[in-house]
């Protein structure tokens, strides 16, 4: 019985910690951006993504692509001055070069942006870390009930 204790309370525990992680990081990451103004901006071509194929030798083809960068790049423009913003964070799928998208800016720092979508946000990190919480909870009442009733 001890196991099974050791073992429910181990599982609880990781998704304790890894829920308060993923939690905190999601509500740092937020609550700034709540009263930050909207524009839209541009997704950009930030990284040189080659593909070379013994096909685009023989067929003198370019072996640049439009594949989208793993941490999207958006330019926009603020009172008449243009910022380009690179996120902090990876996104699959990216962002096409040349989507028109909605920022979130600080109008204090016009330079500190975010690209407004759930995972640009950080809502992303937000929902995993209640998920995980949630789990938590799960672990530890299931303990709870075994130990009062055995």
């Amino acid at each position: 019985m001890e196991g099974l204790y050791l073992g429910l309370g181990t599982i609880g525990l990781a998704f304790f910690v890894l829920g308060g992680i993923f939690l905190i990081y999601g509500l740092r990451r937020t609550r700034p951006i709540r009263n930050w103004e909207k524009t839209s901006g541009t997704i950009i071509q930030k990284e040189k993504n080659l593909v070379i194929t013994l096909g685009k030798i023989l067929r003198n083809e370019s072996f640049s692509q439009d594949i989208p960068d793993r941490y999207p790049t958006v330019e926009y423009e603020v009172n008449g001055q243009t910022y380009t913003n690179t996120s902090k964070i990876s996104q699959q799928p990216g962002l096409k070069p040349g989507r028109i998208v909605e920022v979130l800016y600080n109008s204090n720092h016009p330079e500190q942006a975010v690209i407004n979508t759930f995972v640009q946000r950080g809502s992303l990190f937000t929902l995993l870390g209640s998920i995980f919480l949630t789990l938590a909870c799960i672990f530890l009442t299931m303990i709870l009930i075994v130990y009062f009733l055995y």
